[in-house]
């Protein structure tokens, strides 16, 4: 069939269209089924199809559905499509492994040479009778073939890496190479695109030439050990050409003599007594009483329309079966929704959308429909509300829906409430200070609104050199040490139930590390707390200053790379941001809300979890 409708499926597919086939004994065509299953008694036997039935020509099962589903909620389309790609790939290695051990276990059964019949039905014949017959040929004869052919690659490709380890490597063809996303494996890796531009800035063109480069014409800091490393690099990627070159070669001298050993052994063959004459060949016109049967061919490649044929469902269908998924599941996940109730709501802004995705009402008109995501959860990191908005971060267009949230969660609860009380005791937020006042305008003025820990910790970045470096990690990571405190009661309970888990396992001694992982950490006051971060940002600061001191006291001639600083140099920045999250802390944004319950146990398995 021109478009047959594939079942896609776990490394496997399907066709679901009936084929009919040509019969040569009665001369007619027939179907793939069996009538006598279909004419089961319909009260005792329910047809059911397992699995999914798309447009446009396509299915999947039960077992694909189920993993494209599920990986959709943490993964992306391009990742979910390389993992089935990936298990197609192992999928087909264990096919070809099957294939070859029935061979060597002599479980393949062949037909006589030159058969056209089917083996169980001589009546049949095969799609073997339809192909030209094909004058044989000697296995040495065969195999003298092939090694022409292969010397014939191997020497293209052998010039091709002369040419490479010879010439040279351009910057301005790798930079081309480095913007295309076909490239799979663009050269000088660890040497990037401003970098590249930086050289050919300063006259160096070329790999070749920086090997040859002068730092001093670079200029900046750290420059002799910054040339130092890339000319490593540049050297090491012409060697890795230059090995190349010469692993081709030793291939190609190894096919030289094994194709000079063969033309030796088949001329042998031809003319034993080495007159010239060669020998008659025996007659191919008459069949020999046994079967001569040779092994097999390996298994096609794993594309082969006319083989293995290998399909994977491609990432348009992947991106299909989860939009029809979420509109399946939506009713049943917002009436869900509607039955929570929440004591502490955490609002984010976030899932921020594209500023080119617009909606066409018709040619030439176009609007932008939503700028964000807005998302509600509860205590219990269940999501209460959703909705797209046109203003991005926007507490005014919310409104409407924060009151008629506010009263679902009072409907919801399970607690007795008075006249104008709310069941929402705290909401966090990640710009507390602006929306404060519309939050307790809707909920009521005894409601907390908190900072969450998350984003202030995540502003410390617009104070630092380098927040993706390590040095931006290890700031974080302190800050988030000076902000969640543990004491000493709590610190002893965590260690005293990871000694219980471990009890088995004689001389156990537990790092603080991980300690640390176990207990329930509490935000503190503001007073304690401008303590702790007061303290951090004071180390930090004597850090940068011993660094700076190392730099201006130095040797001029010594250019051994020192770590970086933590802050930015522009101080003026620094203080700003200081200023803004020190603010948080005074206010109370982070410290933890009074009198309502951040932790909650899992009666069944008894850990403990944080709101």
């Amino acid at each position: 069939m021109d478009k047959p409708i594939i079942l896609y499926g776990l490394a496997t597919h399907r066709y679901l269209d009936t084929m009919m086939y040509h019969c040569d004994d009665c001369n007619s065509k027939f179907a793939g089924y069996n009538k006598k299953s279909m004419q089961l008694n319909s009260e005792q036997h329910v047809g059911y199809f397992n699995f999914y039935l798309c447009e446009k020509g396509y299915g999947v099962d039960e077992s694909l559905h189920s993993f494209i589903t599920q990986e959709a909620c943490s993964e992306s389309t391009a990742i979910t499509h390389e993992r089935l790609h990936s298990m197609t790939v192992d999928q087909c290695v264990n096919d070809c492994y099957k294939y070859l051990h029935a061979v060597g276990a002599s479980k393949v059964n062949y037909c006589k040479k030159g058969a056209t019949v089917s083996t169980y039905n001589t009546q049949q014949r095969t799609i073997d009778y339809a192909l030209k017959p094909v004058t044989g040929t000697t296995t040495i004869r065969n195999h003298i073939v092939n090694l022409r052919d292969e010397l014939r690659n191997l020497k293209c490709r052998l010039d091709a890496a002369n040419a490479l380890a010879h010439g040279d490597i351009n910057f301005s063809d790798v930079i081309a190479m480095k913007k295309n996303n076909n490239c799979v494996d663009p050269p000088l890796k660890g040497i990037g695109e401003s970098k590249l531009r930086q050289l050919m800035a300063a006259g160096c063109q070329s790999c070749r030439e920086l090997l040859h480069f002068d730092p001093a014409d670079l200029g900046g800091i750290n420059a002799h050990a910054k040339v130092a490393r890339w000319k490593a690099i540049a050297r090491a990627e012409l060697e890795k050409r230059d090995n190349e070159k010469k692993r081709l070669q030793q291939i190609y001298n190894a096919k030289e003599e094994d194709l000079l050993l063969n033309q030796v052994v088949h001329d042998g063959e031809m003319d034993p007594l080495g007159d010239g004459v060669a020998e008659d060949e025996p007659d191919g016109g008459a069949e020999a009483d046994e079967p001569i049967n040779t092994l097999p061919p390996l298994l096609s490649r794993m594309d082969d329309p006319l083989g293995y044929n290998a399909r994977v469902i491609s990432k348009y269908r992947i991106d299909n079966i989860v939009i029809s998924e979420f509109n399946l599941r939506k009713e049943v996940q917002e009436s869900k929704m509607m039955a929570l109730s929440a004591e502490i709501l955490k609002v984010d802004f976030n899932y921020k959308i594209a500023n080119k995705i617009r909606v066409w009402r018709s040619q030439g008109v176009s609007f932008s429909p939503y700028k964000c995501i807005t998302t509600i959860q509860n205590e219990d990191a269940l999501n209460v509300y959703w909705k797209g908005v046109k203003h991005s971060e926007s507490i005014t267009e919310l409104k409407d829906d924060l009151v008629r949230l506010r009263d679902r969660c009072n409907r919801n609860s399970n607690k007795t409430l008075l006249a104008g009380e709310n069941i929402t005791k705290v909401i966090y937020v990640d710009n507390c200070c602006n929306v404060s006042n519309k939050l307790k305008d809707i909920f009521s003025r005894a409601v907390l609104v908190k900072l969450d820990p998350f984003h202030w910790l995540v502003r410390w970045n617009d104070a630092l050199l380098e927040p993706t470096s390590m040095q931006g990690g290890i700031v974080r990571q302190m800050f988030s040490r000076a902000i969640f405190n543990v004491d000493q009661a709590e610190f002893d309970r965590a260690r005293d139930r990871l000694l219980k888990k471990n009890r088995n396992r004689d001389n156990y001694e537990i790092a603080n590390k991980k300690i640390l992982k176990e207990p329930n950490a509490v935000i503190p006051c503001p007073a304690i707390l401008r303590s702790n971060v007061e303290a951090v940002m004071q180390c930090l600061f004597n850090e940068d200053a011993k660094i700076q001191a190392t730099q201006a006291t130095r040797n001029e001639t010594d250019n051994t790379p020192l770590p970086k600083t933590y802050w930015k140099r522009n101080l003026r920045d620094v203080q700003d941001v200081i200023r803004r999250q020190m603010k948080h802390i005074d206010e109370g944004c982070l410290s933890d809300p009074p009198h309502v319950d951040l932790f909650k146990m899992n009666p069944l398995t008894g850990v403990i979890y944080t709101s």
